[in-house]
């Protein structure tokens, strides 16, 4: 073969090499998946205009649909403002406001469904169109040159063009809507500020500026117990800083004292302050109950007295009520139901039936009460049932369900809100203005959810606010929601709540594998260095501790009662109760011990070095899973269909 011959054939083959292999390549057109990615590009950028159209429209319509523009609303708040003792027209406004409260969420999920839209949208154009961009050029022909499609230049920067436009449709209507949430968070905010109804917190928190969440120094105490005449029996007992009054808006600390504000009474211990307490009943015969009155909802939260009042709570699917009844009579004098939101609302959370809907006991600073709910509803009731403020917290990541009591600290309602694991850091710690409901200080919290029951004290030289969750132990200052220190050795499920007695924090149980005796008067990370002991037996699930004199008393899920000395931790007795299981916890009045199981048994003893002596063992007629309320010459205990008063 020849030189020319061997050239004329490899210019052959590599000119057949370079022969498209099909027609749509042979004519420089598009290949394959360019039409799919065109058409989808061309949908998803319809789809973005369709959207950020009716976005546009609604926020253009807004200011003439808005509730808080309703002649009728303006003119009830004049009113409201101009005769503030107008029952009928207070329900009116309350009316709006939970109109007012639904129309706003409705909105913001609105904005929030047609941002992730846009965004989808959005991603789907810009992604297809490089693709398609791509797929359009044409591949190279035998002569080596590419050759530029005019048609292909101009439909580029057509998509360049379009591209851009979008990014700003995107930004311009994020900004618009972002402004429109602010304005409607606002105004809604300043609207019922400007009524005396009832306030929602769910704009009032949302709006309120990084320094309304702090509490000024010097912030005056009260609203717990203070080391007055009938306090002085009560441990922990917190006293006004300085000599400063208690808060105007809230019952001074000996008022405090004297009645049952929050779950085990004053001070979180289950001690009464009045020595003559029945010992003796059957309610099944009547004998020596004064009356027993049902309570329509369910909830497994104990009774809280304050003068001739006694509250509790209780909750199904649909309903989320706050009950008062006569001290005197039993009669029901007032139910009050804590509005939800549509988040709140809109799907039960779910429970177990040991926690229920409403197992949270309310609390009172004297002025208003409080309640709180398993899908995280919270609302601010006064004494004559009307609705002073409600808000949502949300539907806590939580597998039993909530059920962390209430306490208040002066004007000042605290919420422990524990939720999912330790590493999610959802948990946060609250304390609201009882007035408005204005969250004045919130602590984020590296804990799991919990079941557990904040406690106020002061040691004798501050006070302090404690919180148990897996995996600590942490005390704040209540004032602001500093922080004083912290233990870890808490873990799994807590549910006992924490006792302050002869300076030491009590706290832990059956899941911890530990109850620690942690002394009140370090800084930090006191792990290591204020521990005074840790107990292993006879260890409480539910059921919080007893402190009598030097005797610790704890109730096991297992019917268990063991005693150590809280002094040395050391180990006294154990006394079984084989046929009982209890989730109520102790309670001491007149130096005796008060106990009620499940069953429905209550027992009545005393307790030495040698053990737990019964002396009564009363009928209740109905199971039982709360705690006793104890006041001058009777207790209340709620059953599992009644409200007892138990002495005449």
């Amino acid at each position: 073969m020849t030189g020319t011959e061997s050239n004329s054939k490899e210019a052959a083959g590599a000119l057949a090499g370079s022969v498209p292999s099909s027609p749509t390549e042979a004519a420089g057109l598009p290949r394959e998946g360019f039409l799919a990615a065109y058409r989808t590009a061309l949908i998803s950028g319809i789809f973005c205009a369709a959207v950020a159209t009716v976005l546009l429209v609604h926020f253009a319509m807004r200011p003439q649909i808005d509730p808080l523009d309703h002649p009728e609303f303006a003119a009830l708040q004049k009113q409201a403002a101009a005769e503030p003792r107008n029952e009928a027209l207070k329900d009116r406004v309350r009316e709006l406001d939970l109109q007012l409260r639904q129309e706003y969420f409705r909105d913001r999920r609105f904005r929030q469904w047609g941002a992730w839209l846009l965004i989808g949208g959005g991603l789907t154009f810009l992604v297809s169109a490089k693709i398609a961009s791509s797929l359009r050029r044409p591949l190279p022909h035998p002569t080596g040159e590419d050759i530029l499609d005019d048609w292909h230049e101009r439909n580029a920067a057509l998509a360049r063009y379009g591209v851009g436009g979008l990014a700003a449709l995107l930004i311009v209507s994020g900004i618009v809507l972002s402004w429109q949430g602010r304005g409607l968070q606002r105004r809604l905010a300043d609207a019922l500020a400007a009524t005396e109804g009832p306030g929602s917190a769910v704009a009032a928190s949302e709006t309120a500026p990084a320094s309304a969440r702090t509490v000024p120094e010097g912030a005056p105490v009260g609203g717990a117990p203070a080391s007055q005449e009938i306090a002085a029996a009560l441990p922990g007992a917190a006293r006004p800083a300085g000599g400063a009054e208690a808060a105007e808006d809230c019952a001074s600390p000996d008022e405090y004292a004297r009645y049952w504000p929050r779950f085990r009474g004053p001070n979180g211990s289950g001690i009464s302050a009045y020595d003559d307490i029945p010992t003796q009943w059957n309610a099944e015969t009547g004998e020596n109950i004064a009356w027993k009155s049902a309570v329509p909802l369910p909830g497994n939260n104990s009774p809280v007295v304050w003068a001739d009042k006694v509250f509790v709570s209780g909750a199904d699917n649909d309903h989320r009520t706050l009950f008062c009844f006569d001290v005197a009579t039993g009669e029901r004098l007032w139910e009050c139901e804590i509005p939800g939101t549509p988040e709140s609302t809109s799907q039960p959370p779910k429970v177990l039936a040991d926690t229920g809907l409403a197992a949270p006991t309310v609390a009172t600073d004297g002025r208003r009460v409080y309640a709180m709910f398993a899908n995280g509803d919270v609302g601010a009731v006064d004494f004559q049932g009307k609705l002073v403020w409600h808000t949502s917290l949300g539907i806590p990541e939580n597998i039993y369900g909530h059920a962390a009591s209430l306490c208040t600290y002066h004007d000042r309602l605290i919420v422990q809100f524990d939720q999912g694991t330790a590493d999610d850091e959802l948990s946060k710690l609250y304390a609201f203005d009882g007035k408005t409901g204005q969250v004045l200080w919130e602590v984020s919290r590296a804990t799991a959810n919990s079941w557990t029951t904040p406690l106020i004290f002061h040691d004798g030289s501050r006070e302090q606010l404690v919180t148990v969750a897996d995996p600590f132990v942490i005390s704040y200052n209540p004032a602001n929601g500093q922080e004083w220190w912290r233990f870890e050795g808490t873990t799994g499920d807590c549910g006992p709540s924490p006792i302050f007695t002869g300076g030491l924090v009590v706290a832990g149980g059956e899941y911890s594998y530990y109850m620690y005796g942690i002394r009140t008067d370090g800084e930090g990370d006191v792990t290591k260095t204020h521990l005074a002991w840790e107990l292993e037996d006879g260890l409480p699930d539910t059921c919080s501790p007893l402190a009598v004199g030097k005797h610790l008393i704890l109730l096991s899920a297992s019917a268990m009662m063991t005693c150590y000395n809280w002094e040395t931790g050391g180990k006294l007795w154990e006394h079984e109760f084989p046929e009982d299981t209890f989730a109520s916890s102790p309670g001491l009045a007149g130096g005796k011990i008060y106990l009620f199981s499940n069953e429905g048994k209550g027992y009545v003893g005393t307790i030495s070095n040698d053990g737990f002596a019964i002396e009564h063992e009363n009928p209740l007629g109905e199971e039982c899973v709360t705690s006793p309320a104890f006041q001058d010459g009777y207790i209340l205990i709620r059953g599992k269909e009644n409200l007892i008063r138990i002495g005449k």
